[in-house]
């Protein structure tokens, strides 16, 4: 966690969160929104989970991104189909080894 935070330009302004979703979202609030999120779960249930969460608490025009979604075995792309589908949201590739993906909030 040190080591991404490291990387940050502004670190004081990060929320990074260890743990099974959703319990992490324990104590976050109901108005919070969000500009970028990152979600590396691997399972279905958190990464669906978190995308129901975090998408409607997005600013405008910010971005989830979704870490495994090109690997067979991994729940990732499992459930960003079902919850772009279902929401009509096409996600957008990312040209990395892990074949993650990006969802915007119009």
């Amino acid at each position: 966690m040190q080591t991404v935070l490291s990387r940050m330009p502004f670190p004081e302004k990060c929320v990074v969160k260890k743990g099974y979703f959703p319990d992490t979202t324990e104590g976050m609030g109901e108005n919070v929104r969000f500009a970028f999120v990152s979600i590396d779960a691997d399972l279905y249930t958190p990464i669906l989970e978190g995308l129901k969460y975090f998408y409607p608490r997005m600013a405008r025009m910010g971005m989830i991104f979704v870490h495994d979604y090109g690997f067979s075995g991994v729940g990732a792309g499992r459930a960003v189909d079902e919850f772009c589908g279902a929401a009509g949201i096409i996600p957008i590739p990312v040209a990395d080894e892990f074949h993650s993906v990006m969802i915007v909030r119009h």
